[in-house]
């Protein structure tokens, strides 16, 4: 395994997304594992209106660690420099951001996606000053329950499941704080599973719980989800999972690290999204879970990360 004591390494993190604080975080235990590891690192934030361009070149790292999210496009900076780095490029990032164009790729590919409709904010606002919510369950054609997401979000930030008509103007509300389209996707009963992809090797498959049956970043910050490793003993599920991973690395020409969000009901997989920046904290949550399946600490992980890049 690669030696990151021989790559000068820069920690690339902030944003100015909802998600800035979760990105800084997982930036600051990736810092804290090279530290422990006697590895340096130089950090850079990157801020709304700042140029961090000038900061990079004086570093000159050997790679670049994004702990960022997908909503700044910051992968064609590094292209143009010849900076390597962790994740997917700029357009394969911003498809798999986008969860109406990511959601139409999937669909023309042949893969299970969840039925959806999408809402302009200005056609949420009028819904919401005329509080004529029938006419959205009239246009999406598919009853309660469903999920509420911004279109264009990431860390399951603003993201509801909603059950019952009168519940819906507070999710169209926090939704369109967020993206200027509304993606309302029909509910799908069965288990939450994530699975890491770390260039030709898929990581362990992770189950998901919570208490609401939907893993809205209220779970993130308030710890209260659970992980566990799907058995082996789950076959017709891991064929379905190494299906999709196929189909979508080539659809999406997907590299390095990634991750694919999913549900399970049984017989199909229906994919949810593609996160091509999967946080990279290591103390906890789906990766950390994934990793240590392999009896793979958090140094390892990151070693494997750079590595398959170098």
């Amino acid at each position: 395994m690669l030696s990151l004591k021989d790559v000068k390494l820069a920690i690339v993190t902030g944003g100015w997304s909802a998600e800035r604080n979760e990105n800084l975080t997982g930036a600051r235990t990736v810092q804290k594992t090279l530290v422990e590891n006697n590895v340096d690192a130089a950090w850079v934030e990157v801020r709304r209106g700042h140029n961090f361009i000038p900061e990079i070149l004086q570093q000159r790292p050997d790679f670049a660690i994004l702990c960022m999210t997908e909503e700044v496009p910051i992968q064609g900076a590094f292209d143009i420099i010849g900076i390597p780095y962790n994740g997917s490029g700029v357009l394969t990032t911003a498809l798999c951001f986008d969860k109406q164009k990511s959601k139409q790729l999937m669909v023309a590919a042949g893969i299970h996606t969840p039925a959806y409709y999408i809402f302009s904010v200005e056609d949420v606002k009028s819904i919401l000053s005329h509080m004529d919510w029938r006419v959205i369950e009239q246009r999406i054609g598919f009853s309660f329950p469903i999920v509420v997401k911004p279109n264009a979000c990431g860390s399951s930030v603003g993201v509801c499941l909603v059950t019952e008509l009168a519940a819906l103007p507070g999710a169209l509300q926090r939704a369109i704080e967020h993206s200027e389209l509304i993606l309302i996707e029909r509910y799908i009963q069965g288990t939450e599973v994530t699975c890491p992809v770390l260039g030709d090797r898929i990581f362990p498959a992770v189950k998901v719980q919570t208490p609401t049956g939907i893993y809205d970043y209220s779970h993130k910050e308030h710890l209260t989800a659970s992980y566990s490793v799907i058995p082996e003993s789950e076959k017709f599920l891991h064929v379905a999972l190494e299906e999709a991973v196929g189909i979508l690395r080539s659809t999406f020409s997907l590299e390095n690290i990634w991750r694919l969000d999913a549900i399970w009901d049984g017989a199909h997989l229906f994919i949810l999204e593609v996160n091509t920046l999967p946080y990279l904290g290591g103390t906890s949550g789906v990766m950390a879970t994934s990793f240590h399946a392999l009896n793979m600490d958090h140094y390892q992980f990151l070693s494997a990360v750079i590595g398959e890049k170098l």
